[in-house]
């Protein structure tokens, strides 16, 4: 489910950044990985999905973007 109240039109590595953002509550609290990888997928399925699984996030293609910042 995309939420319309996020931008759309942003790299990857800013996606990541909203997704965080909006998981801390603009704040310094802890995060899990696994609720980063699993909202990053419901906010913006079709750049955070599984190749090829579609409906299923990929935490490989999270882990990749968040460490190279792309």
């Amino acid at each position: 489910m995309i939420n319309k109240n996020l931008p759309q039109n942003l790299s990857r590595a800013d996606k990541i950044l909203v997704v965080l953002y909006k998981l801390s509550k603009g704040t310094t609290k802890n995060l899990h990985y696994e609720d980063i990888v699993v909202s990053l997928f419901k906010e913006y399925p079709k750049d955070f999905a599984m190749r090829g699984y579609p409906k299923y996030p990929d935490p490989e293609g999270v882990n990749k973007a968040f460490y190279s910042g792309k």
